[in-house]
Formats: C-alpha cells, structure tokens, sequence
C-alpha cells in the first residue's frame, strides 16, 4: 500500500535552518503552488548561479520538499539523497539529518518505505540527542508514513500519536500545529479499514488546513474525508469532498492531486450506480489518462490499482482477451518484494480471467504462482516474528519440564530411601534414577536439536541457505565494532545481480530462484569460512571480509563473479547465458557506523551500475 496523502511532511521553518530570504520565500510557497516553485529551483540550478554547495544543498532540499508536496516521489527522493551528500561534505549536520528525515519520507512514497526506515530513524535519534524539536517531530511523521506502507499499524500508530502529543505540548519548538499530525492518524486508521474513526481527525485537519490557508494540504485531507465516506457507503457525501478536492488540485495544477481524485470518482461510479452520470467508456478513457501521470511519477502503487480497475470496467464490457493484457501488465508492476500482496491479487485476475476465455491448463499454472505469491507473502510478514515467539516459548517449555523432572524425580528418590533399605528397594531407586537420568539427556537433545532448527530458519534465507538480512546486519554490526577496537580494515561490498528482472520476466521466476542458489553455493565455495555472505534484498548480496586487505577483498571477489559466470548446464539449457554482478566495495571502517557502511557500499554499487555493470567500483 501507499499512502497517498502528499503532505509536505517536514515542515522545517525558516528558524529551524537558517535559509536565505529568496529559498525562504519559495519555501513557504510550497503549500500554494509546489509546481512554480520547482520551475524557479531548476532553472536556478541549471543556470549554476549558487555561490557554494551547501547553500546549493539547502536549494535542492527545498527542492526535495517541493517535489513531494507534487507527489513526485522519485524526484523527490533523487533531490534528497543528493542533499544528504553535499551535507556531509559540507560539514552540515543538522541539514544532513533533515535530508535523512526526507529520504525516509521520500522512499516510502516511491514504494519502498523500508529502505527509508534507517534513514528515519538516524534523524530521530538525532533529534533526540541534540533537543531538535522541530525535527523529531517530522521524523515521527516520515516513520508513521513509511511504517503505514509496511502494514505496521501498531508502529505506525505510537510513533504518529508520539508526535500528537508532543506538538500540543510544544506548538512553538516543534514548529507543527496537532491537527497536522491528525490527517496522518486519520491514514493510519483508514488501512485498518476503521473508516469511521478516520473522520474526526480529517475534519480536524480539514478546519485547520481553511485556516491557514493551506491548499494543498486541505486538498489532500477532503480527499481522505471522501475515501472514508464512500467507505462508510455514503456516496453522496463522499461526491461532494472528491469535487471540492478536485477544484483545488485543478486549481494548484497538481496532475498528480488530480489523477488520485479522478480514480476514486471512477471507482465511485463503478460501485453506486444511483449516482453514476458516466458510462463504462468514458470511465475508461479517465482512468487510462491518469495512468500516464501516474507513470511519469513512477508510482507503482498507483499504476496497479488504476489498472486493477481497467480490468474490473473491461471485464464488465466482456472484452476479456483487453483485460487479460491489463492483468498481466498489473502483475509486471507488483515485482517488488514489498508488493507481494498485489503480485497474488493481479495472478488471481488473470487466472479468473483466463477462464472465462476456456484456456484452463493457463488458469491453473497462474493460479499456481498465485498461491505461491501468497505463501511468500504470508512468509515475509510473519516467518521471522514466529520463528522467534515460537523458538523462545520451546525453550522455555523445555527448561520448565527439565525443572518439573528433576525434582519429581528427586521426591520419589528420597521417599524411596525413607520407605526402605532393603536391597530391591535400592534397586528400585537405581533403575529409577537411571531412567529419569536417560529422560532428562532425551530432553535435553531434542531441545538443542529444536533450538538449533529454529536457530537456523531465523537466521538463514529459506531459498538459498545463506545469512538472512536480519541476521547479515546484525554480523556486519558486531565485526564493525571489532574493527573499530582493532583499527583494522573491514572490506564490506553489497553485490546487485545485474538484469535480474530479465531472467525473472523472460525464463520465469524458478529459472531466477535457480540463479539465486547457484550464487549462493559458487559464494560458499569460493569464499573462506570466516567470510560473511547473506542475502539483504530479492537479488542484492552482502559480503562481509574480516582480516584482510580492501585490495585482497577486491581479489577474492573477483574470483567469485568469475566463478559465477561458468553456468551449470541446466541453467544454460533453460536459455540463462550469463550471470553478472555491479559490486560496491568500502572499507568499513572508515565509516562512523554500520548504518554508513551500507549506505556507502550501495552508493558504490549504484555506481558500478551506471559505468556499466558487470564491474566492481570503489569507494
């Protein structure tokens, strides 16, 4: 999911930072008109009339600001990451952590929150640590928006009423008025599907946002009051918000406020005919132009839903071999590993689809991979947390049976010594004692056996055997910390399987799962036994190389892409030809933290990307 309202949601005042007089103005311009002010950044920034780089980083985070009050999420993103490196040239720490606050906030509107949590939560403890008010406050915002994506309600939840409470505690430090907080709670409540309780906090902000004059926001918060009405099936109210939002964003030029509305009001259509005044086709030529604007802002979260939607209008006119393309273009869009929900969705239409138009053997291999999307889906949202409860309730069970044994047995040992000497009682006793000592050693091995299995699947990748993220992060932490004590060098690479979106959409996703394992077995043969390899994303590696050289790590790496690239013949039969790495090394301890290193080692990869690929890049 994303959340769709485009809040500029670090509303940093002109005192938090100390802007000059012109970025303040267009700034505070944001709010009106988010598009003019980025015509006057860009053409400022092509013409190179800054005068240093931290005040042409302070331009491109407003710039940053702008962008996504446009809901322009990967220009926005862009932008932030940008000012993130000309901070840390620039020696400019407090901008550099609002930029952090603006890449988590950034890439959960481009569809990937969870890599913007770390970002987030550097600013936040930031925040904490130097008394920034101002910036705590706009870190629990970027944190509640990017946990609302992950489906984190909980999380979402205590950090945003955090954030509540604080700003009616503050007003003036945190520089945000309680009601802004409110639209966000309000979205909070809207994905648990509790339209009702969302209504009070987007009233809330909706008089808020009149106040003040804040267009864009108040156009965002009527929308959200129409989404819960039309929720609540009452369409007619629900019309009335999406009309007034819609003038507003008409008003601002705001495609994407428009193209958000113009998708509602299509649904709205759709499923209340005592208020529909548009037939089928004209619902559809709306929807295919708001694709187009959804496309130029890469939001693939938008771009499946409005093409879910074609297919629902295309099935009603019966034109399915047309819907069937629209689903299959919807599944090409839920490729990311945060969009597995709307992967099974998409394979569940086209399977149904399929047949409708009598071609069964097709339905049944979709609704195969459909079944399997859900199975990976249910696995990343609860395999690691219940492997873990279930790990620790185990062996808690077996130390309190363990207890209860023992002293059963020691009662029965003592009340047979009491009751008799004789020499078959001391028998007894004996054959008792070997028996309950035979249990105890039964027990204890099939504790171990069980907490090592559940040790290994919560640490282990299920596909290739090799560390998990959680746990490859957690190895990266502790030998950067014993780099730090030693002053030895840690060489750190993240490695990125070039064009594996290829081999997945072209030889399918099994002749991809193979690839994944065939890296993984050619890494635990090539690389030494004290060496770390896990998998921290769908194609992406993390090699950790403790006591050694940059230069020999670049060595040893290089032998293992060298390895990769002589394919076993069964890969080579199902038409894979060459398996490639874009590879970012750094040493690790040259960076202040684990977090850095990470961020340094993908800046590389991104890197050996551009040259190329297929190559490994230096930082």
């Amino acid at each position: 999911m994303l959340t769709y309202v485009a809040i500029a949601c670090l509303t940093l005042s002109a005192n938090a930072i100390e802007f000059d007089d012109d970025l303040a103005s267009l700034r505070a311009d944001i709010n009106q008109s988010p598009t003019a002010v980025i015509k006057q950044i860009t053409s400022l920034l092509e013409q190179g009339r800054l005068p240093s780089e931290q005040i042409e980083a302070q331009y491109r985070y407003v710039l940053s600001e702008a962008y996504y009050a446009a809901i322009l999420g990967g220009q926005a993103l862009e932008q932030s990451l940008l000012v993130v490196s000309l901070a840390e040239k620039a020696k400019d720490t407090q901008l550099l952590q609002w930029a952090n606050a603006q890449v988590c906030a950034s890439y959960e509107m481009q569809g990937d929150a969870e890599a913007g949590i770390t970002y987030g939560l550097r600013a936040l403890e930031w925040a904490q640590q130097n008394n920034d008010e101002a910036l705590l406050a706009n870190s629990r915002l970027s944190l509640g928006s990017a946990y609302i994506t992950l489906a984190q309600f909980d999380k979402a939840l205590t950090v945003l009423q955090d954030a509540y409470l604080q700003a009616q505690r503050d007003p003036v430090g945190t520089k945000m008025d309680p009601a802004h907080v409110a639209s966000f709670i309000a979205l909070v409540y809207e994905y648990k599907h509790a339209p009702a309780l969302t209504i009070p906090y987007f009233i809330e902000s909706v008089d808020y946002y009149r106040q003040t004059q804040n267009q864009v926001e108040l156009s965002n918060s009527l929308f959200g009051l129409g989404k819960a009405y039309l929720d609540l099936k009452q369409p007619e109210t629900a019309l009335d918000y999406f009309n007034e939002s819609m003038a507003i964003s008409l008003s601002l030029g705001d495609k994407q406020g428009e193209a958000y509305t113009a998708v509602e009001l299509v649904r709205l259509h759709m499923d209340n005919p005592q208020v529909a005044s548009k037939s089928d086709t004209e619902l559809l030529d709306s929807l295919n132009n708001v694709l187009s604007v959804f496309e130029s802002s890469q939001n693939r979260y938008m771009q499946f839903s409005t093409n879910i939607m074609i297919l629902r209008l295309l099935e009603r006119q019966h034109r399915l071999e047309e819907a069937l393309v629209v689903a299959e273009r919807a599944r090409q869009l839920a490729v990311n590993e945060s969009m597995l929900n709307q992967r099974y969705d998409a394979l569940i239409k086209k399977s149904d689809i399929l047949a409708g138009l009598g071609r069964f053997e097709q339905a049944y291999q979709v609704l195969y991979e459909a079944h399997k999307a859900y199975e990976s889906y249910i696995k990343q949202t609860n395999a690691e947390r219940y492997q873990q409860s279930r790990a620790e309730f185990q062996l808690e069970q077996a130390e309190l049976n363990n207890q209860v044994l023992a002293e059963k047995n020691a009662r029965q040992t003592a009340e047979l010594t009491v009751a008799s000497r004789e020499k078959t009682i001391v028998w007894l006793v004996v054959a008792v004692l070997a028996i309950a000592f035979i249990a105890i050693l039964l027990v204890l091995w099939l504790v171990r056996g069980q907490r090592d299995y559940m040790s290994k699947l919560a640490h282990t990748d299920e596909l290739t055997g090799v560390f998990n993220r959680r746990q490859t992060l957690a190895l990266l932490s502790r030998e950067h910390k014993l780099a730090l004590r030693s002053q030895k060098a840690l060489p750190v690479a993240v490695a990125d399987l070039d064009n594996f979106k290829l081999i997945n959409d072209k030889l399918g996703h099994h002749v991809g799962d193979m690839v994944l394992k065939f890296v993984a077995d050619k890494a635990r043969a090539s690389l030494r036994s004290t060496d770390i390899f896990g998998r921290i994303g769908g194609e992406e590696f993390l090699i950790i190389l403790p006591d050694t050289t940059v230069d020999n790590a670049q060595v040893a790496i290089g032998k293992l892409l060298q390895a990769c690239e002589a394919l076993p013949k069964e890969l080579r039969q199902l038409g894979c030809s060459k398996v490639t790495f874009s590879v970012g090394l750094v040493d690790g301890a040259a960076c202040a933290d684990e977090h850095l290193v990470l961020i340094e080692a993908d800046k590389q990869m991104y890197q050996a990307k551009a040259a190329g690929k297929a190559r490994i890049q230096r930082g």
